[in-house]
């Protein structure tokens, strides 16, 4: 299934109870049900026909557009076993030396440290990732921005329109806009 996502941008601005957390109705999470099955109703007419198992499983629409974050992501899920593993080797640390009564303030603090360390890689990784995501919608946008045939129309008359004197460049603007004007009004 595939749909417009200004649509659905659309579809979901109409219902604050799905994204704006200051109205009481964020937090009724009947209304909010209702709410997103307004808008799949809008997106798909045929929405209720489907069985619960269709409503449900579907593949991810952006899955393959985003393949080139699974290098990323799989670096992160090594690393965060990695993470693990040492946090609980620190957590056998901690039993062992629980025993002696003299040591124990020590690896506690050592223990804080690697977790404060933990997190903050992870806290760095997270970042990283939405900084590249971040990235790859915009160059997405410019590039379809780029690749409008209309742009592209309209900039190869540049040069001609640059070669045209000063003294009557505001005739032809007004006349390239009373011809804009005139097919508008076929519309």
């Amino acid at each position: 299934m595939s749909f417009n996502i200004e649509c659905l941008i659309v579809e979901i601005e109409c219902r604050p109870a799905l994204w704006d957390s200051r109205t009481k109705e964020y937090n009724d999470r009947m209304l909010k049900r209702e709410a997103w099955e307004q808008v799949c109703y809008a997106l798909d007419p045929n929405y209720g026909e489907y069985s619960g198992a269709e409503k449900t499983n579907t593949a991810y629409t952006y899955y393959d557009n985003l393949s080139f974050l699974k290098p990323i992501y799989e670096s992160r899920i090594k690393r965060d076993e990695e993470d693990n593993e040492i946090s609980l080797a620190a957590d056998d640390d901690v039993k062992e030396d629980s025993d002696d009564s003299s040591s124990n303030d020590m690896p506690q603090a050592q223990i804080v440290n690697k977790n404060n360390n933990i997190n903050n890689r992870k806290r760095k990784h997270e970042d990283t990732f939405f900084k590249l995501l971040a990235e790859h919608v915009k160059n997405k946008k410019m590039q379809n921005v780029y690749n409008d045939p209309d742009r592209q129309f309209l900039l190869s008359l540049l040069p001609d329109f640059k070669s045209v004197d000063a003294s009557v460049k505001f005739d032809l603007k007004y006349e390239i806009m009373s011809v804009i004007k005139r097919f508008k009004a076929f519309q």
